[in-house]
């Protein structure tokens, strides 16, 4: 069985090969023919299933596309170019929404490229524009400063020396005339009172790098 897994790895290898020269000379048919034959051999090899979603993405197959760097980049996570059509393939489907006026779903692709490629500048810039700037906050309101406290003459007596005299002739006379029994009672303790408180279509097949 390991000798038979090999070599169905070396023919779906040498499909993919002739598949991607075929896409680079433009010649689609025979491009689609060699890597679905190489995929029918090898359902999981990366490099056929890169190709042909990019070959898919650059005939409108956006959907097919994803499906296919999806499970490429299950095998292999870390894919390059994987990776790379990826996010194009995915950047052309936000921006059909946006043609479409439909900005939430925009906004979510957009979303779902940062979680596969963190940083990228396309989806960030795109989402920042839909969502439009933050609102201002309206400044708070002035506060009034008190005006300055004009003295006001009292009608009442302050209560001068003599006033003051005979209250303490008053408070004396009291005192005498107090019974002893009167000294004995209970004094009555009140409480204290408690203030309240204030309380972004997909691009050509990368050839510089490899499928």
């Amino acid at each position: 069985p390991g000798l038979r897994v090999a070599q169905n790895r070396q023919w779906a290898h040498k499909h993919v090969h002739h598949g991607i020269k075929h896409f680079k000379n433009g010649n689609r048919v025979e491009a689609f023919q060699c890597l679905n034959q190489a995929l029918n051999i090898d359902a999981q090899n990366v490099e056929g299933l890169v190709a042909r979603g990019a070959l898919y993405a650059n005939n409108n197959g956006l959907e097919k596309a994803i499906q296919d760097f999806e499970l490429a980049l299950k095998v292999d996570p870390s894919h390059q170019n994987g990776r790379k059509y990826m996010c194009e393939t995915l950047v052309a489907v936000a921006r059909n929404h946006e043609d479409d006026k439909e900005v939430d779903r925009a906004i979510e692709v957009y979303e779902r490229i940062l979680r596969i490629q963190p940083g990228h500048k396309e989806a960030l810039d795109s989402i920042n524009f839909l969502r439009g700037p933050p609102p201002q906050q309206a400044p708070p309101p002035a506060q009034q400063q008190p005006g300055p406290v004009t003295p006001t003459k009292s009608n009442r007596s302050d209560g001068g020396p003599q006033q003051i005299q005979r209250l303490g002739q008053r408070v004396s006379s009291r005192s005498r005339s107090r019974s002893p029994s009167d000294n004995a009672r209970p004094v009555s303790q009140h409480g204290v009172g408690q203030g309240r408180g204030e309380r972004k279509e997909a691009g050509g097949y990368d050839d510089r790098s490899g499928p």
